[in-house]
């Protein structure tokens, strides 16, 4: 790591990602470089929201898992678009944006 934090998308990505096969959670644990309390919480979280399925001793990223690992991937090649390097922008109203209306609702100065 480069001593930026992650945020709580990318380690669910991370975890999600890697649990493309099934994984018990000491592997997931190293993996994602995660204390075990942790690990717990992001467990729960991930096959509460149906994204992991847990069977015996074993988790695997389900279907729905595996399409919010794409619709994230598009989001974050959104955001690192050659257009966005270097430029200083924030969004114009703290309200949510639809994602079509993204870019119009940025301003560059």
């Amino acid at each position: 790591m480069n001593g930026m934090r992650r945020s709580q998308y990318e380690i669910m990505t991370h975890i999600l990602a890697f649990c493309t096969r099934a994984r018990r959670k000491t592997s997931i644990m190293y993996e994602n470089n995660l204390g075990y309390g942790q690990l717990k919480g992001y467990l729960s979280l991930l096959t509460s929201r149906h994204l992991l399925a847990h069977n015996q001793d074993m988790y695997v990223t389900t279907e729905k898992g595996h399409c919010f690992l794409e619709v994230f991937a598009q989001l974050k090649e959104l955001v690192e678009e050659d257009m966005f390097k270097g430029l200083s922008w924030r969004v114009a109203n703290r309200t949510p944006h639809s994602p079509q209306n993204l870019k119009n609702n940025l301003l560059f100065h």
